[in-house]
């Protein structure tokens, strides 16, 4: 006997994520890139110089990996890329339905400021360890 599907739809909390930083954390983001599930679902941000630094990314297929390009300032292009993306990707306080975790970065957040609002709208927020150093 066929049962009738039922036409009420499941409430899931969907987890939105954004890595970035500069390329000085690529060991780190791309290690983080690899323990995701492959559901994972958001966008990686990478700052570069010399076009030499910009080398192949590994990611889960629904995760964008975005290089951009340094400017006179270290920092600049990477902080205005996540003021962007905070702008349209970020839910409204009161929206329940998606979970925000960033993760920058150890060089990287030394040379962007994370802006309080971004603090505030988002579940977590991670620096990533500096694994050069290690």
């Amino acid at each position: 006997m066929l049962k009738a599907m039922s036409t009420r739809r499941r409430t899931r909390t969907r987890d939105l994520l954004l890595i970035a930083g500069d390329h000085d954390d690529l060991l780190a983001m791309q290690h983080t890139l690899d323990l995701l599930p492959v559901c994972a679902y958001g966008q990686v941000f990478i700052e570069a110089g010399p076009e030499d630094e910009i080398v192949p990314v590994t990611a889960p297929s629904r995760m964008t990996v975005t290089w951009l390009r340094r400017g006179d300032v270290a920092g600049a292009a990477l902080g205005a890329a996540i003021s962007g993306w905070a702008g349209e990707w970020l839910p409204e306080p009161d929206a329940p339905e998606r979970n925000c975790v960033v993760r920058v970065g150890a060089v990287a957040s030394t040379r962007i400021e994370i802006a309080p609002e971004l603090r505030e709208l988002v579940d977590e927020l991670h620096v990533l360890p500096d694994l050069t150093r290690l």
